[in-house]
């Protein structure tokens, strides 16, 4: 692989014009705040532990006044030098093993000398899975990680709970895992995380450099919990209706809130994570508008109305968060109501109103991720199918082509994106068919969240997604579909006609 063919591209790359023999071993040095690069280093490069030849010295140090992952990587004849950040030199590690490699997996006989200097352009590069509709298994997620450091991105968001299932152990409700993760019965519907699962997946994660964020659904997407817990909703008897389930949290009954502090209590020991995601998306108020105890809390509080009363909500679980250290991430329905400034909006509503939110989110003076659902819902297929209309797929080149951004904002309200998001909902999906889903399509993802390239060239990059496809089949991850099949074509142009 060549710099230039890397994904994502590095900011800058100057060839020197000469050659660093690879004939012997590499003599890795490096300190322990390194410790991560010099162990992803060794576990990728162990088949050239036993060459008999002078090694060649790959030396780890940082980088003066380097931002948080930036890395700079230098390739001489006599040998390679690496600096940069912990996380920064571990994305240098990652580049520099990505140059090494053959199609085949085996390491070159010689690489081009020269200098990268590379950076992210976002702080915050998403993937979500759900694990609560169909449940991922542990070294699954394991496997994704690896893949994420590969990819550059640098924050797993576990969705674990939802109307379908609650996934993580909580002890002080204990029938959460014991009835809420069989909501659903049959294969890879029934599950649950234990604590120590969890904290070993941060500790695998943290080691590349991921942070696990989790996700708690309020007060919609509850019904697994209000199963387990009637008195949580308003009717105290959850029911299951056609359409979006009714029956989610009560935000009247101070019950409710006692429940969520218990819940969150317990999930900032496990998640070290500086954000917590709290949903807040799709909540129907058929309930609470029939509800005498929410009608109580809004007049109590002094509220506009139901949208006000999720807006106090959220903001109560905020505040509890704040208090230890925490911030709360929100789908952008928490720009309803009366938002507050202090939760990060997750803007994803674009299907059908397209920039919006965004627009809204960046004049409030908000932070934003940005996950416009048409775009970075991998689960969304490339061609039409039963259950998703041609508005609801997307292929390699609409990924690549997202507008992520106004393109007329200027510079001080894009600050405000402090990241963005690819998302898998698993309703229609387990662990065994995710990466097809994910690949190629994410690989354009990681381009636009490390780079934000201005200009884009979809011709130049399909080249280098085919010329990456060899190493990610060594990998074990065959690409799924790229492109829609000549019929959805044809449907594409009648619809723009």
């Amino acid at each position: 692989m060549k710099p230039s063919e890397l994904i994502p591209k590095p900011k800058a790359w100057r060839s020197a014009g000469g050659l660093l023999p690879l004939t012997g071993r590499f003599e890795i040095l490096g300190s322990s705040a390194n410790g991560a690069a010099c162990d992803y280093l060794r576990r990728s490069l162990k088949d050239k532990s036993s060459a008999s030849s002078e090694p060649v010295p790959l030396e780890i140090r940082p980088l003066p006044n380097g931002a948080p992952e930036e890395y700079r990587l230098g390739i001489r004849p006599d040998g390679i030098d690496l600096q940069g950040t912990p996380a920064g030199v571990l994305y240098g590690a990652v580049t520099l093993c990505q140059l090494l490699r053959c199609e085949d997996g085996s390491i070159k006989a010689e690489i081009e000398t020269g200098e990268i200097h590379d950076a992210p352009s976002l702080p915050y590069r998403g993937l979500l899975l759900d694990c609560s509709r169909h449940f991922l298994p542990v070294e699954y997620l394991k496997h994704i990680i690896d893949t994420l450091l590969e990819l550059k991105l640098n924050t797993l968001h576990l969705h674990l709970t939802d109307d379908q299932g609650w996934r993580v152990e909580i002890e002080s409700y204990p029938e959460l895992t014991r009835r809420g993760s069989r909501i659903e019965a049959g294969p890879d519907c029934e599950g649950f995380y234990t604590k120590r699962e969890l904290r070993d997946l941060v500790a695998y994660a943290k080691a590349r450099a991921v942070e696990i964020l989790p996700e708690i659904e309020l007060p919609g997407h509850s019904f697994a919990a209000v199963t387990c817990y009637p008195n949580l909703c308003c009717t105290r008897w959850p029911v299951r209706n056609e359409g979006r389930l009714k029956d989610i949290f009560c935000a009247g009954r101070e019950e409710t809130y006692t429940f969520l502090e218990a819940v969150l209590e317990e999930l900032i020991g496990i998640f070290p994570s500086s954000y917590i995601h709290l949903g807040g998306d799709e909540a129907p108020k058929d309930r609470w508008r029939e509800c005498p105890d929410c009608q109580a809390r809004i007049q109590a509080e002094g509220l506009a109305g139901e949208e006000a009363l999720q807006s106090y909500l959220f903001k109560r679980m905020a505040d509890f968060l704040k208090a230890r250290g925490r911030r709360v991430i929100g789908w952008d329905e928490v720009l309803d109501g009366v938002p507050s400034h202090e939760i990060v909006v997750q803007w994803w509503r674009y299907g059908k109103m397209g920039d919006v939110l965004l627009k809204k989110a960046l004049e409030a003076n908000r932070t934003v991720i940005a996950s416009p659902n048409i775009f970075s819902y991998l689960s969304f297929p490339v061609d039409p199918n039963e259950s998703f209309s041609l508005l609801r797929t997307s292929d390699l080149e609409q990924v690549y082509s997202a507008p992520w951004l106004p393109t007329e904002w200027p510079a001080a309200k894009r600050r405000l994106l402090f990241g963005a998001e690819c998302c898998v909902w698993t309703e229609a999906l387990t662990s065994r068919e995710i990466d097809r889903m994910l690949f190629p399509r994410i690989l354009a993802c990681s381009e636009l969240m490390w780079a934000l390239p201005t200009h884009r060239n979809f011709g130049e990059f399909h080249r280098r997604v085919e010329r990456n496809r060899p190493q990610w089949k060594v990998r074990g991850i065959e690409y799924g579909p790229a492109f829609r099949t000549g019929a959805a074509k044809a449907d594409v142009g009648a619809a723009g006609a």
